[in-house]
């Protein structure tokens, strides 16, 4: 299970009541830290997405996951809107590396002006902070599938 949170991060396991009964390890960014600290609060523009990558990737780095891995989301309403925004359907709920990473790609265009790319949304930050700590983690540990339901992932 991975929870990408406000401030933290964690990878934990769970019991087959979906109860988290061990945490793996623990990130110190969120989407929100990562917004105030690497995007100054505000939508990134390319060098701040850039300082926010090396930041992801600093913590990822520090890991490491069995390539292939499939991992579930924690369900949280910021994904619910992001999966809004890039007209993923509601039952769309497996996730490949092509998805992630078509998610990043609106996330760059978004930041190198084209506004159809950009969230309108008072939370685009949020959303460009989310989908790089996902990208990065995705790209780092070559994860496998991602469930968005918090249930467990099936290749």
């Amino acid at each position: 299970m991975l929870c990408i949170g406000e401030e933290q991060s964690w990878i934990g396991t769970r019991d087959g009541n979906g109860e988290t009964i061990a945490e793996a390890f623990r990130f110190e960014l969120g989407d929100r830290s990562l917004v105030r600290n690497a995007f100054a609060g505000h939508f990134p523009n390319a060098l701040q997405l850039e300082r926010a990558i090396a930041t992801v990737e600093d913590e990822v780095m520090r890991f490491s996951i069995q390539p292939g891995a499939t991992i579930a989301l924690c369900d949280r309403v910021l994904l619910d809107a992001i999966r809004a925004w890039l007209g993923w359907p509601l039952q769309k709920v497996l996730l490949r590396t092509e998805d992630v990473e078509a998610a990043f790609s609106r996330i760059v265009r978004g930041v190198q002006g084209h506004p159809s790319d950009r969230p309108d949304s008072g939370h685009a930050a949020e959303f460009a902070a989310y989908i790089t700590i996902l990208r990065e983690m995705v790209h780092h540990w070559a994860l496998g599938v991602i469930a968005l339901d918090g249930t467990d992932p099936v290749s």
